[in-house]
């Protein structure tokens, strides 16, 4: 496992406070270490750490998301998912970030076969586009695949970096123009106005439950619910309204199947906005069974795999009581539930040769 952004800070003189089960850190620096990245997964792709996320590209045939000892041993310090180039062949390696930096820096260890001297790499900072400068850095113990870090630090701020392989090692001739990278570090400009004491999603049946908590609420406007079957492509689930600082929030996500990964976007009064960390989740259960919409308030529609089987919808409550007969059931019909009270309800399916299927139904909880 690699150090926790906590030990991290506590290195750098931030200070952390344990609260029961979370951590809630006042400092600046985050880490992205690529852990929960999709494996082999291709870039571009999005990575989320404490608020901020950064979008990773790469130029000519670009990188991908590897194991560290993708090359039959692990480079110095390197450890978990790391990114890897996917050709022999020059390509930069591109970050934009969602907020304003200070700092940024990135481990990386270029191809060098027994050399005595090593490859220059070179960071270069923009913000909306436009230079802010540039910095470069020569692994101090050159050798076989040396490792180092390459950083800058430009105080008025920017969003957007370019790695870049620099230049070949003055002597060596057993070189390569790529590097592979781990361990970037980044520090905002200012205080992310967002603080979330946990976020945590858990599944109940085909259900995904979310719930957070915010220590600090400052000029936010409302969480987004997003939704990726693919830890790249979100969607929009649902907007909840900005309580204030030390509520606690729900949110329920139903008829999810498969893997499902979900983020919540902190939108802010002026416009601008931020993102949490993504949460992963996995479902194995398929009923067959789809309620729409749900949740839901005056009616339902119901779908299922072999509606010509079906014989009888019960909808029954969580204490087991049949609040709802419809017999005999036609596909996709409208059932009236206007008069149903708020709740979660089971939708239980029975078919011609007896059998049953259930799905959840989250009544009036909008």
């Amino acid at each position: 496992m690699k150090p926790g952004i906590c030990n991290y800070l506590i290195a750098m003189g931030a200070y952390c406070i344990y609260a029961g089960f979370f951590t809630i850190v006042f400092g600046q620096s985050v880490l992205f270490d690529f852990d929960n990245a999709p494996l082999h997964s291709g870039f571009p792709i999005s990575q989320t750490a404490n608020g901020i996320t950064a979008r990773l590209a790469g130029t000519g045939q670009g990188y991908s998301i590897q194991d560290a000892n993708v090359l039959g041993f692990t480079p110095q310090g390197f450890s978990g998912r790391v990114i890897y180039p996917n050709s022999v062949f020059l390509s930069d390696l591109l970050v934009r970030f969602d907020t304003k930096l200070t700092d940024f820096s990135i481990m990386y260890s270029c191809q060098e076969l027994g050399c005595d001297d090593a490859a220059t790499m070179r960071v270069t900072a923009y913000m909306n586009g436009s230079l802010v400068g540039t910095n470069t850095k020569t692994a101090g113990n050159p050798g076989t695949w040396p490792v180092d870090t390459l950083r800058c630090s430009f105080q008025q701020g920017f969003d957007s970096v370019v790695v870049h392989y620099d230049s070949r090692p003055p002597t060596c001739q057993d070189y390569g123009v790529i590097f592979m990278a781990d361990n970037m570090r980044v520090t905002p400009l200012g205080v992310v106005p967002v603080n979330l004491v946990y976020f945590t999603c858990t599944t109940d049946g085909n259900v995904a439950v979310l719930q957070w908590k915010s220590a600090d609420e400052i000029n936010l406007n409302s969480y987004l619910v997003q939704y990726a079957g693919d830890a790249a492509h979100f969607r929009d689930l649902g907007n909840v309204s900005s309580e204030g600082a030390n509520h606690t929030y729900r949110f329920m996500h139903p008829g999810v199947n498969g893997t499902a990964y979900y983020r919540l976007k902190m939108i802010y009064k002026d416009g601008t906005n931020n993102y949490s960390d993504t949460r992963k989740l996995s479902f194995k259960t398929k009923t067959g069974l789809t309620i729409l919409p749900n949740p839901s308030g005056d009616f339902v529609q119901i779908y299922c795999d072999r509606p010509t089987d079906v014989n009888t919808i019960q909808i029954v409550s969580v204490d087991g009581v049949i609040v709802k007969i419809v017999s005999p059931y036609i596909d996709r019909q409208k059932i009236d539930i206007s008069n149903l009270s708020k709740g979660i309800y089971n939708v239980k399916l029975l078919s011609l040769n007896g059998k049953a299927m259930f799905e959840k139904l989250f009544l009036k909880m909008e």
